[in-house]
């Protein structure tokens, strides 16, 4: 029972990551409109950057996950990254009234990376380090993988949709992401709660 409710609270937390990875990358576009405007070199700069972001996040929390397994780095991760995800509301006014001196194109791609790499950085780490805390079972390898994935891809949906036809048109950006890094600190916080010291 205590190992079927590991699994369920890790499952969650995949889920709301994976919401908020999506949920950055749309906010990115509009913290630039009215800055750079949101051409398809904006977008295009945005999504380019963040999912070499991701990729780079998977990469590294598999690194830690093969050194140590416990609830505490999980909490890290989740922590840092709610951390770099509330700097993006001071950081975002002055960096992009600086950052529109640069050429265009430039202008993206430097936004981008200030704004957005540490952040999905972790995010991403933190969803590699889940899939490899509820690896028990060689033989379930597989199906573990998909599952886990399956759920961070459905979090990514719901955080497109969310974000684009209800959080944007509904509150304020910086509204947002304050409630985006209040939910990350929360599931840091039910990391230590919740899960076992190692799972």
């Amino acid at each position: 029972m205590k190992k079927i409710y590991n699994h369920f609270v890790t499952k969650i937390i995949i889920f709301i990551v994976g919401v908020a990875t999506m949920t950055l990358e749309i906010l990115g576009a509009r913290i630039m409109a009215p800055f750079i405007g949101a051409t398809i070199i904006v977008w295009t700069t945005i999504i380019g950057v963040i999912l070499g972001s991701i990729g780079l996040g998977y990469y590294l929390g598999g690194r830690i996950a093969d050194k140590k397994r416990n609830k505490k780095i999980l909490s890290a991760l989740l922590a840092i990254s709610a951390v770099f995800i509330i700097l993006i509301v001071p950081l975002k006014n002055i960096l992009l009234n600086f950052i529109n001196f640069y050429p265009y194109g430039l202008n993206a791609f430097l936004s981008s990376l200030i704004l957005f790499v540490v952040p999905t950085i972790f995010l991403g780490a933190t969803t590699t380090y889940i899939i490899r805390l509820n690896m028990e079972k060689i033989n379930a390898v597989g199906s573990v993988n998909g599952t886990l994935y399956s759920i961070s891809t459905l979090g990514n949906i719901i955080g497109i949709f969310l974000t684009g036809f209800y959080l944007i048109p509904k509150y304020s950006i910086s509204t947002i992401i304050v409630s985006l890094s209040i939910a990350i600190f929360i599931l840091a916080g039910i990391a230590i709660a919740y899960l076992d010291e190692t799972t």
